[in-house]
């Protein structure tokens, strides 16, 4: 499948360099695919998406995989979300029994 080249800024802007992320604020939003959750890391100061993810569940495991998968990529940043509870679980390491 050949990627529309009016979206192509999106996909561009996956590739920052990690000294340049300072902090990351991720979300995550219910899809219409079979009630699938989506979960976005952007950099503001960058205007750059930095990662996704794509689970079928919106709980404190996924959140602790994305993260973790944030960490592995750009190093330990700060990072803000909406508070909610499955976020506060993955940062203390609850989600795999840490």
């Amino acid at each position: 499948m050949e990627m529309d080249s009016e979206y192509s800024f999106v996909f561009d802007s996956f590739d920052v360099d990690k000294h340049d992320v300072n902090f990351i604020f991720i979300d995550e939003t219910e899809i219409n695919v079979r009630e699938a959750w989506l979960w976005v890391a952007y950099e503001p100061q960058l205007k750059a998406f930095l990662s996704f993810h794509i689970s079928w569940h919106q709980n404190s495991l996924d959140a602790y995989y994305f993260i973790m998968k944030l960490v592995k990529k750009y190093g330990r940043k700060t990072v803000y979300t909406d508070g909610a509870l499955w976020y506060v679980d993955a940062g203390r390491g609850r989600a795999c029994g840490i």
